[in-house]
């Protein structure tokens, strides 16, 4: 590290070397200019000038340090830069004329019309001999041989932005022949010398050539449908296609070729890009102290990168999963995160909770812990009444109780008209946010209400990815059964934004409690992912294949976002709505009859390893919208009969 550090500071002090006489000569060649090569003998190199050039090269040096021209790398030098260089002359050159107009013994430094000339001539000269380092760079590139020849699809920023990281040489033996783009007025014009051949109808064509070794899809907002064909094209070639971020994802603000990936199955769905309001949440994140539970899970820990960001001045990060939880912490280390408590244990127990909110009195609370899968909840209803409910309210009333502004807790699709015993779980914890909310006003309490997320636990793509790498078969419950989908980041990215607007919620007897739900797009049936991931990932050889294994007990054909008789009422955000119980007032939704009553009776008995039956039909009585599956019902009387 120190060599490396010696290395910069001899390579910028070799850089101020050079701008040396570069300022130097430039003011001489001004002042010879002004005077039509006749300098006056008090006014040269053996009067005033010498005293003049050193203030000018101090000021230079020292506007470009402050400016940080010298820690540009001159090969790979661009616009940006160069500005850079351009505004340091500017701010050098002001200070200069006005030293030299008003000092008293100023005027007989130099005459003033000498200052704007020279500056001029040793900005351009401090510019040019950047550029030329990256012109001989880039000259010398050209005989490296090449490797690997690249079709780009789609002439748009991003596709300027990866032709001169590839001129650059930032991909190494690697060259752009090509680009495709389906605006027929592009077909003939160049991107830096590379020519746009036509459009993606010649992808093909251009493939079976064989001069080809790989395709790149460079679209800021690439199209589902052009995603599928250029796939369906390069696989059927066995050519790799890869494809870069949105330019939004980069965060210098650039796409280059070295971060091109290969393709996901969320590049298929044709998810909007999702625009938040930054300043709304770092109004209530900056320098707030936030507790997560569920910390270590897919959601929880994608929370936590996110908030990470918005500099909050403490974070608490409490989970069951001690190794997720360490490895978290690892990660959040790289991205700077000081102030970070670790807590191994369950939002569940009510003494640690107290205690936890009481030393560190959190302002933000994001409510993540939960038992997601469903299949184990119909087996074990005790453990889902125990860690979905009860941590909620434990959760919800310690955060209230120690002064917390906000509480979100993170709900799901499957809450809508429960028939499984994890969606009934989950709804009683939205009902709880709203029975806290009355009680407690000075909180803000809200549900975030979404779909299944790729790439989470909990989600069916990581066991489709593994029944493909062992060669399947794929294994998908029926036919006609879809789901809504959203990636990890912009379900939490819309999780913090919604958490934003609880202060739109009208204030009403109930409190200012909001249920928000994500807009998450088109459903998509399951067996269309399965055949699409098969087709990403290839297998073990082309059989592999699906079958169907018929609902589990407390599966839906389709979930929901609504409820029959939930209202659907916009925000300030268009991928975020807010729903609303058809009631009295047309605000908030009507609890239960009796809910609190029941669900303290529910959670007694789960506490008490009660009998699965009496626990599922606990929980019908505290959330009446809750119908069993039929095979739930027979599953739990097989249970008791064993």
């Amino acid at each position: 590290m120190r060599g490396y550090i010696e290395r910069i500071r001899r390579r910028r002090l070799l850089a101020m070397a050079i701008d040396v006489p570069l300022v130097g000569l430039s003011y001489y060649l001004a002042l010879t200019f002004r005077f039509e090569g006749h300098v006056p003998a008090g006014l040269g190199p053996r009067g005033t000038f010498p005293g003049f050039v050193i203030l000018a090269i101090v000021l230079h040096l020292g506007a470009n340090r402050l400016a940080r021209v010298y820690s540009i790398v001159n090969r790979y030098i661009g616009l940006k830069q160069a500005l850079r260089i351009v505004q340091a002359a500017v701010v050098s050159g002001t200070i200069l004329l006005v030293l030299v107009a008003w000092i008293p013994t100023g005027v007989h430094l130099t005459p003033l019309t000498v200052i704007p000339v020279g500056g001029t001539l040793a900005m351009v000269a401090m510019v040019g001999v950047r550029f030329y380092s990256r012109i001989f760079h880039e000259r010398s590139l050209k005989n490296v041989a090449t490797d690997k020849n690249l079709i780009i699809v789609g002439a748009g920023r991003t596709a300027d932005a990866i032709v001169r990281d590839l001129i650059q040489g930032r991909a190494p033996g690697t060259r752009a022949v090509g680009i495709l783009d389906d605006d027929r007025s592009l077909i003939g014009m160049r991107i830096h010398d590379v020519p746009i051949l036509g459009t993606l109808d010649m992808l093909a064509g251009l493939l079976d050539e064989g001069d080809v070794n790989e395709v790149l899809l460079a679209s800021d907002e690439p199209d589902p449908c052009q995603v599928s064909y250029v796939h369906r094209i390069t696989h059927a070639r066995r050519v790799p296609v890869k494809t870069v971020p949105r330019l939004s994802d980069i965060v210098d603000g650039r796409a280059t070729v070295t971060y091109a990936r290969e393709l996901r199955i969320e590049d298929f769905l044709g998810r909007p890009p999702v625009d938040i309001d930054l300043g709304s949440i770092a109004a209530y994140l900056r320098g707030k102290r936030v507790l997560v539970t569920g910390a270590a899970g897919s959601i929880g820990s994608e929370i936590c990168r996110q908030i990470s960001a918005f500099s909050p001045a403490l974070m608490v990060l409490v989970d069951k999963d001690e190794s997720g939880l360490y490895h978290l912490r690892e990660e959040l280390d790289t991205l700077g995160v000081e102030d970070c408590v670790i807590k191994p244990t369950s939002a569940a127990l009510r003494v640690k909770m107290n205690r936890l909110f009481g030393q560190y009195r959190p302002q933000v609370v994001f409510h993540a812990a939960a038992f997601k899968h469903v299949p184990l909840m119909e087996l074990s209803p005790e453990e889902a009444v125990i860690n979905n409910i009860r941590g909620t309210m434990v959760v919800a009333k310690a955060a209230a109780r120690n002064g917390a502004e906000r509480v979100v807790n993170i709900s799901t699709d499957k809450a809508v008209d429960p028939s499984c015993v994890m969606g009934a779980t989950k709804l009683a914890g939205e009902y709880l946010m709203q029975l806290m909310s009355a009680r407690y006003p000075n909180t803000h309490f809200c549900s975030v209400r979404f779909g299944n997320v790729l790439g989470s636990r909990g989600s069916v793509l990581p066991l489709f990815k593994q029944q493909i790498e062992s060669g399947g078969p794929v294994t998908v419950t029926h036919p006609d059964m879809v789901r809504y989908f959203m990636t990890i980041e912009e379900a939490v990215m819309l999780v913090l934004q919604a958490a934003a607007l609880t202060e739109e919620v009208p204030a009403t007897a109930e409190g200012t409690y909001g249920a928000f739900i994500l807009e998450m797009g088109q459903p998509v049936r399951i067996v269309d992912l399965a055949h699409r991931m098969i087709s990403l990932l290839n297998g073990k050889g082309k059989d592999t294949y699906v079958i169907f294994t018929g609902l589990r007990p407390g599966e839906k054909l389709k979930e929901e976002l609504f409820s029959a008789d939930e209202l659907a009422l916009t925000t300030t955000h268009p991928l975020i709505h807010r729903a609303v119980r058809n009631s009295s007032n047309g605000h908030a939704s009507v609890l239960p009859a009796d809910f609190e009553s029941n669900l303290g009776k529910l959670i007694t008995l789960a506490e008490r390893d009660g009998d699965p039956g009496a626990i599922v039909e606990g929980l019908r009585r505290s959330v009446p919208s809750y119908v069993p599956d039929i095979q739930q019902i027979e599953l739990l009387a097989m249970s008791e009969a064993g």
